[in-house]
C-alpha cells in the first residue's frame, strides 16, 4: 500500500535526519541490538558494525538521502530514497527494505531494483 512520505514512521524519519547530519551516533541508535544491513553485497551485523558502515560509507561518499516514495508490505516498509554524494551516477534512487519491530529498525536491505 503506498503511503505518504510524511507518514514515515518516527524511527525512519530520525534515520533519514541522521544519515544528512552525518551523525552515525544517532544512526545507529534507529537500530536493535541483534540488526542486520545488507548493503553492495555485504551483511552488517549488531549496532558496532553497522556503525562503522554508516561511518566509512559517509566519509566515502558524502551521502545524503531524500524520501521519494513510500511503501508498507505484509512485513516491510520500502522506502526509494534519492541518494546523492561523491560518487558516480549521483544521485540514484535506491530502494531500502526496512523490518520494524516496536520502533526499531531489525533488518536493511539496500538495493537498485
Amino acid at each position: 500500500m503506498k503511503k505518504e512520505i510524511e507518514e514515515l514512521p518516527e524511527v525512519l524519519t530520525s534515520l533519514v535526519n541522521s544519515q544528512n547530519a552525518k551523525d552515525s551516533a544517532t544512526f545507529v541508535l534507529c537500530f536493535s541490538e541483534d540488526a542486520k544491513v545488507h548493503d553492495e553485497g555485504h551483511t552488517y551485523s549488531g549496532k558496532k558494525e553497522i556503525r562503522t558502515w554508516n561511518e566509512e560509507t559517509t566519509k566515502r561518499y558524502d551521502t545524503y538521502i531524500k524520501a521519494q516514495e513510500y511503501e508498507v508490505k505484509v512485513a516491510a516498509h520500502v522506502v526509494t530514497f534519492q541518494v546523492s554524494g561523491k560518487f558516480d551516477g549521483s544521485p540514484i534512487d535506491l530502494k531500502y527494505d526496512f523490518k520494524i519491530s516496536g520502533s526499531l529498525i531489525t533488518a536493511l536491505t539496500i538495493t537498485s531494483d
